[in-house]
């Protein structure tokens, strides 16, 4: 995706984070919510200084420049072409379009603090809420809904309503890490690990910070 292949050539800073309070164990999961930045944006940034960095950069290095216009380039054809769902054998499609729509508009915001972008992207996002499944019996379709999800999700967090916060961490949840199967994931599971691990994790990690929020 061309948002982590600019953020990743623009930064050269290390990652840092909070850490979370009041969290039992050393699980993984306990690790990973005590690493993770209490602010918005946090899913391969820590924070908002990361994207001025990346404009600095794109002035200074003219591939970063082409890079980022690149972006910016693909988020204006993005905003007329909204994901649509539908099915080829067993797999699922617009998943992968989704995914890629939402990375890149959410980015396009970030870089240049232009509110439609991450309205469209707001807007891409429930919609896929409101898909009846996103094909559970092929995860990989699952791990590309997550990764569009928990993306947008973290990169355009202060646009959403509470309301909007909610139901996109129902549909993570219900429509995402509760329809896992073995069968699923088979054959698969980097993919699906990375899909999950990499941003689907940013709002169900919140909920575990801030139990209060749940998935109302």
């Amino acid at each position: 995706m061309i948002a982590v292949l600019l953020v990743a050539a623009a930064l050269a800073a290390s990652r840092g984070g909070e850490s979370a309070a009041g969290l039992p164990g050393d699980s993984p999961v306990a690790a990973a919510i005590r690493r993770m930045p209490k602010a918005h944006p946090r899913v391969f940034v820590t924070g908002r200084d990361d994207f001025a960095a990346v404009n600095a950069r794109a002035k200074a290095v003219s591939e970063i420049g082409y890079m980022r216009k690149i972006l910016l380039d693909e988020a204006e054809a993005w905003l007329e072409k909204p994901p649509k769902r539908g099915m080829a054998g067993m797999r699922m499609t617009g998943q992968r379009e989704f995914a890629e729509s939402a990375s890149t508009l959410a980015a396009a915001y970030r870089l240049t603090g232009e509110r439609r972008y991450a309205e469209k992207c707001r807007d891409y996002m429930l919609a896929v809420c409101d898909w009846p499944d996103w094909n559970p019996s092929h995860y990989l379709d699952v791990a590309d809904m997550l990764l569009g999800l928990g993306w947008g999700y973290d990169w355009v967090y202060e646009i959403l309503t509470d309301a909007e916060r909610g139901q996109i961490r129902r549909a993570i949840v219900g429509k995402g890490f509760d329809t896992r199967s073995v069968n699923g994931l088979r054959g698969s599971s980097m993919y699906c690990v990375k899909g999950v691990s990499e941003t689907g994790l940013s709002p169900v990690l919140e909920m575990a910070t801030e139990p209060s929020r749940g998935l109302a």
